[in-house]
């Protein structure tokens, strides 16, 4: 993940973003601690870049 690349209003919203984003993986994964495993880190990947 790159986190010094961008700032500025930009950086805070997708930190923002990646933090809802994170946040409703952890409570999906506690319903569905098998399926999730595999997909979390890609998603994420791609709302990042």
């Amino acid at each position: 993940m790159v986190r010094g690349a961008r700032r500025g209003p930009l950086s805070g919203a997708a930190l923002s973003v990646a933090n809802f984003r994170l946040s409703a993986i952890a409570g999906y994964r506690t319903a569905h601690a098998g399926d999730v495993c595999l997909l979390p880190p890609q998603l994420v990947r791609k709302e990042i870049h």
